[in-house]
């Protein structure tokens, strides 16, 4: 009895220095900008769900092992039965969770005034990234290098080609993915590719926060840039205006400009005439549609509200000043009205859960999303 509780109190003290030192950010000049539809890290480390870190170490210890095929709440938390083998996982993060260098300098996430979208970029993964909690989960689930691989992409020059090819090199027999932000977006350009064939190796389809149909932040994005970047820079970005808003997905004005409302299908006249610019959103739209298509393919779609989220802005008569931003419901960067739309379209294949009080970023350390995926991918 003794050496059983000095046993649970030595687990605990590990627990506890492991959270102190749960997620160390390799880049310390990273700047904090969480209105941003690119952000390198949101510096959450110690707001970490301390029941996702607990959950998480009594996997790693032992205390319990929920390798199984379904999962459920009881009067004792989770219950856990029915053993199954191991899925492929394919985890596609958002905008910024990668590592870009050009002529073999960083430019993301660090040293973005540097990038130049006529320069070669080469990708690579960021073992610091948004999705690190759910990585640490499923490493603690024995799933190795074989069962998990991370699909990272050039977010500056998307070429959706390239990043088929290396889809279809990760896809295996019995493949879960998961995709956040728009990785969403890349997840189902990608599946809208494949044959049917190739469609039954996937299992399942996990979507966390997806910015299918767009978000107006990148509309801000385009005209102002952010703290990090200028908007020379945001708006010769590729993915800036994939991440506009369609009008499939958004109804609402998403500009007003000297007292005039601009819906998402009329901002390139208003580009156009203001700002001289040749605005031409032609295959942008083409890929909107393409995303939006049903995957057909058993989908689960995780959102998150309680957060005041951009759905238009005001720029009275200069669209280069900073704008005044009206707000709906959401996680901070998606409608919760967005993420409802979504479920709408694809209802007959795709459930719908809503996680209360998380943002776009504290939504993947919290104990509710390790529950969730716990649930849907053993």
């Amino acid at each position: 009895m003794i050496k059983n509780c000095i046993n649970l109190i030595l687990i605990t003290i590990i627990i506890i220095l492991l959270y102190l030192n749960f997620n160390t950010e390799k880049f310390d000049n990273i700047k904090d900008e969480t209105k941003s539809i690119y952000t390198p890290l949101v510096k959450i480390t110690k707001s970490q769900d301390f029941n996702t870190f607990g959950l998480i170490n009594k996997i790693r210890f032992g205390i319990f092992k929920p390798n199984y095929e379904s999962i459920s709440y009881g009067e004792n938390g989770l219950i856990f039965k029915s053993p199954k083998n191991y899925n492929n996982i394919i985890i596609i993060p958002g905008l910024g969770d990668c590592i870009l260098k050009q002529d073999n300098n960083i430019v993301w996430p660090i040293n973005c005034k540097n990038i130049n979208k006529n320069n070669y970029t080469s990708v690579h993964l960021n073992n610091n990234s948004h999705m690190s909690t759910i990585i640490k989960l499923l490493r603690v689930l024995n799933y190795n290098d074989d069962k998990l691989k991370t699909l990272v992409y050039d977010f500056i020059n998307f070429d959706i080609s390239k990043i088929l090819l290396t889809f279809k090199e990760l896809l295996k027999n019995n493949t879960t993915i998961i995709a956040y932000d728009f990785g969403a977006v890349v997840a189902n350009l990608c599946i809208q590719q494949l044959s049917k064939e190739e469609k039954t190796n996937i299992n399942k389809l996990l979507l966390i926060c997806p910015t299918i149909g767009g978000i107006s932040l990148s509309i801000k994005e385009y005209l102002n840039g952010n703290s990090s970047m200028n908007n020379n820079i945001t708006s010769n970005i590729d993915t800036t205006l994939l991440s506009f808003p369609n009008k499939e997905m958004n109804y609402y004005p998403v500009i007003l400009y000297n007292s005039v409302k601009y819906y998402s299908n009329n901002i390139s006249e208003l580009f156009q005439k203001e700002l001289n610019d040749e605005f031409n959103n032609e295959e942008v739209i083409r890929l909107q549609k393409e995303s939006l298509k049903n995957p057909e393919i058993d989908t689960i779609i995780i959102g998150s509200d309680g957060f005041n989220t951009p759905v238009c802005y005001n720029y009275k008569n200069n669209l280069r000043q900073n704008p005044l931003c009206l707000e709906d419901n959401g996680d901070s960067i998606v409608p919760i009205e967005n993420i409802k739309k979504l479920h709408n379209k694809w209802s007959y294949n795709c459930k719908l859960e809503i996680i209360k009080n998380k943002n776009h970023y504290s939504i993947l350390k919290s104990y509710e999303l390790c529950v969730l995926i716990l649930k849907y991918i053993l």
